[in-house]
């Protein structure tokens, strides 16, 4: 049980490990890209048409065999009140072999693993739902590890984490796109840190790391600033998506006022004549007054 709940704390150390990457995104529809961008899935957004597995791409018409998990949880649901579980793990005598406090990702894995065994383990957590609090506001990227400082237990489970997320989306469905990471460098000042970055990145025992320039950084993210002069490439970065939501569209402008063969229309006229009882002779006499200059 200690090995389970030390390789599920990995989580946390992907969810606190934040170092600003920039994402490849480009405009053009979903693809895989090529060998030498390490088969990056881009484009496309998570949920519409389709969804992002194990890091890569899912057409809807694929969703039968490749989304959609048989027996379950969809199908073995029952119903019950929100906040509570329709079902308890509980022993004959209403107490559990382990107590676990906060539902967030680290939690929730912790409470994964166990029910593999025999263990009756309960799940407590202050909250109306899982994962609202710090899981719910982290930045959602899945980094390498290639920042962390060696021999920290960071540098030693980040890695390890990484390539554990692909294969939990393919169990869970939670939403994680495998977007890949650019560390970017202006100038050969800020490139020795990418060359520091690498050194550490393979002490740390992170794989597939590279620094890329010219074409090879422009194919990757064409929009990328002009002054940028290499970058860090880690092709197994990702993203979770799962607080990914699309902008409300605008609202609809109201509709022009009718038009009868070019006259007013009666709303328009009411409207009229309103403003102009609204301005009587009296109000204009006494403002005119007022700010006549003395005689």
């Amino acid at each position: 049980m200690r090995r389970a709940v030390f390789l599920c704390c990995l989580l946390a150390a992907e969810s606190h490990a934040f170092l600003a990457s920039t994402r490849l995104w480009p405009t053009s529809n979903a693809r895989v890209s090529s060998p030498s961008m390490g088969g990056i899935t881009t484009g496309e957004v998570h949920g519409d048409g389709g969804a992002y597995v194990g890091g890569y791409w899912v057409p809807l018409s694929q969703a039968k065999s490749k989304f959609n998990i048989a027996g379950g949880s969809n199908e073995r649901a029952v119903p019950s009140i929100r906040s509570a579980t329709g079902r308890s793990a509980a022993k004959d005598d209403g107490t559990y072999d382990v107590a676990i406090i906060g539902a967030g990702c680290i939690g929730s894995a912790v409470a994964r693993e166990l029910s593999k065994t025999t263990a009756s383990v309960v799940l407590l957590e202050a909250a109306d739902d899982v994962c609202q609090g710090a899981t719910k506001g982290n930045s959602g990227i899945v980094h390498a590890g290639f920042d962390d400082t060696p021999g920290s237990v960071r540098a030693k489970l980040c890695w390890k984490g990484n390539q554990m997320f692909p294969q939990l989306d393919e169990d869970l469905h939670f939403g994680y796109q495998l977007t890949g990471s650019l560390v970017c460098a202006r100038g050969e000042e800020e490139e020795k840190f990418l060359d520091e970055l690498l050194e550490r990145g393979k002490t740390n025992g992170v794989q597939n790391l590279r620094i890329v320039r010219g074409d090879t950084l422009a194919a990757m993210e064409p929009k990328i600033a002009p002054e940028i002069t290499a970058a860090l490439f880690s092709p197994d970065a990702g993203a979770f998506l799962f607080a990914q939501h699309l902008p409300p569209p605008p609202p609809s402008p109201p509709p022009p006022p009718p038009v009868i063969d070019g006259a007013r229309s009666p709303a328009q006229a009411r409207s009229s004549r309103t403003s102009t009882r609204s301005r009587s002779p009296r109000t204009r006499r006494t403002t005119a007054s007022r700010c006549a200059p003395a005689a």
